[in-house]
């Protein structure tokens, strides 16, 4: 069912009612006679149809409030000439804000407000021009959205990364779960129906919903995605934002259009390496984690567009305002082929824009950052990049330690269990596996592992009794599916022993270990980490019940045990070690 959107309805809002923004820009006006008459409700609709998350005020103290909430989002305001001198010294320093377009009757009246504020892109008398204007610079916005993660090299456990390297780290393993996810109509659906909702206001990209489901073939991915529609603002702003719900509503498309990069990039394997360019406004801040971390792994949150032209480059930096919050700069790439980690593909046949010289890097990219320096003939700052394969590295590492984990869960539980097992994203984890729980039908084969990978959410949540809950159910339905013994099996009776070991029953909480490692005994008869950590958790059990010779027994069986399957270092080990005292 379409989402109820309307002009009247997104007036004078506060920033807890307004509609979440699913695209990278987000539209406001502020103008003290927007009511409801027809030229104005015309207007309204108008800049609904260019944003579904666009808001209008009458109140320019709710307008700067809602402005000053906004994170994440790049804000184009649209201002009356009437309220331009009392907001403008409010906002003009407000990062998300990067341009201001101000909409009035007697334009000379106004004009020296553009020396003063550097975000003014003009001043406006005429509508038309004022929207022909305003949709170019959406779209310069949409493709400057950019975001990078970067990777400390010197971090060795996933759970302990830096917000950095942490999505470093879940822009690398995104792709290798997607790929794994299946492709078909309901997926196709799915995307569709989440992208008319979103859309329900705008025919224009209603018709293009429908020309897409009527039309599409996975040949024409890299097409559509060049089309600048519906399909490129919401993937990409999906991607950068790490929006669960619309990454896993878009998986169809995603795969897609990997695979076809994948198909076009061996085109450029016979040649050699590739210098690319790409123009950027850079917050200070950001700039200056860059300047600081040559020699670092960088990876791109999306898809990333470069054009062999530096001249196209410095062309899209130089048609938005300049402020004093950013930095100009300039990516300029060595792309070598040769490096497969690196998916890269030459597109400019497949656009609308022909002559950009456009090229298209795919998810998973990873950079090493060469130098960061100023280019004093054209005013810029210049960022030395190189592609590498050390990203694609430190992940085969990741998933050699994952592996036996990875062979008894599927590519959609796995998605989940990167968030809550690896990043530590509980709640962005609970609405994933509620998400999945609540689609799939009830005999899916991976009702178990979300029902019991919801237990695990609850147990990090502190919340005993429905982790309990849902273990108990994960526990049930593999006994009606799976053989006595299966390793899924023994998962669910330790961590029911360990709810009831946190409860306090600890007689209860060992016979359930007790029974899980009975298990593990028949699947792994020599050294194992699985049952290293039954182990571990029967002297912690016994430690709690202040039987201190038995714990001590049980953790000593279980570090050596570690030292003999993990690598050093590793948390495992150094967890166990810890325990011993």
């Amino acid at each position: 069912m379409a989402s109820k959107i309307s002009a009247s309805n997104s007036r004078d809002l506060q920033p807890v009612e307004t509609l979440k923004n699913k695209e990278n820009t987000r539209l406001i006006w502020l103008d003290g006679n927007i009511d409801d008459s027809k030229d104005s409700m015309h207007t309204q609709n108008l800049l609904l149809e260019f944003n579904p998350a666009a808001q209008f005020y009458t109140d320019s103290t709710r307008c700067v409030d809602f402005v000053k909430s906004i994170q994440g989002e790049q804000i184009l305001l649209i201002i009356s000439g009437a309220l331009a001198r009392d907001v403008l010294p409010q906002i003009s320093r407000v990062r998300s804000v990067i341009a201001v377009f101000i909409f009035c009757r007697n334009r000379e009246f106004h004009v020296k407000l553009m020396s003063e504020y550097s975000k003014i892109v003009d001043i406006f008398i005429v509508q038309d021009e004022l929207l022909r204007l305003l949709r170019d610079t959406m779209t310069i916005v949409e493709k400057q959205a950019f975001t990078f993660s970067l990777f400390d090299q010197t971090q060795k456990s996933t759970r302990d990364l830096s917000k950095d390297s942490a999505s470093f780290l879940w822009n690398q393993l995104l792709l290798y779960v997607l790929k794994k996810m299946p492709q078909d109509d309901q997926a196709k659906n799915e995307m569709l129906t989440t992208c008319s909702n979103y859309y329900a206001m705008n025919k224009k990209e209603l018709n293009k919903i429908e020309q897409f489901r009527k039309s599409y073939s996975r040949e024409q991915a890299i097409k559509w995605y060049t089309d600048e529609c519906f399909l490129y603002k919401l993937l990409n702003n999906a991607i950068r934002t790490e929006d669960i719900d619309l990454l896993y509503a878009f998986r169809f498309y995603t795969i897609d259009l990997c695979h076809a990069l994948e198909k076009e990039s061996e085109k450029l394997k016979t040649g050699g390496v590739l210098k690319l360019y790409r123009g950027q406004h850079i917050p200070n801040g950001e700039f200056e984690k860059l300047r600081k971390a040559t020699g670092t792994l960088i990876s791109t949150n999306g898809f990333l567009s470069t054009s062999r032209s530096i001249d196209v480059a410095l062309g899209f930096i130089r048609q938005l305002p300049v402020n004093d919050d950013m930095k100009l700069c300039i990516f300029e790439i060595n792309a070598d082929p040769n490096v497969t980690a690196v998916v890269f593909a030459d597109i400019d046949k497949y656009s609308k824009m022909q002559g950009e010289q456009e090229v298209l890097f795919g998810l998973n990219s990873t950079f090493k950052i060469d130098h960061v320096k100023m280019e004093k003939k054209l005013n810029v700052w210049k960022i030395g990049l190189s592609t590498t394969a050390e990203g694609s590295t430190r992940i085969e590492q990741y998933m050699k330690l994952q592996e036996d984990q990875l062979q008894l869960i599927s590519p959609l539980v796995s998605f989940g269990c990167l968030l809550l097992n690896e990043l530590g994203q509980i709640e962005r984890a609970k609405c994933y596996f509620s998400k999945l729980l609540h689609s799939l039908p009830s005999d899916h084969p991976d009702i178990s592992s979300i029902q019991n990978n919801l237990g695990n959410v609850y147990s990090a949540k502190d919340e005993l009794n429905l982790a309990l809950k849902y273990y108990e159910d994960a526990y049930r339905k593999r006994r009606s599916t799976l053989s006595e013994n299966h390793p899924l099996i023994a998962g669910s009776l330790h961590n029911i022993g360990l709810i009831y070991k946190d409860k306090g029953d600890f007689d209860r909480a060992l016979d359930y270990l007790h029974q899980s490692l009975a298990i593990d005994e028949k699947n792994y008869p020599g050294d194992h980490s699985s049952k290293a950590i039954t182990l571990q958790n029967i002297g912690l059990a016994y430690q709690s019940k202040g039987d201190i010779d038995s714990a001590l027994a049980w953790l000593k069986r279980a570090f050596h045990m570690y030292t003999r399957v993990l690598p050093a270092p590793h948390p495992y080990i150094a967890s166990a070690l810890g325990n011993l005292g």
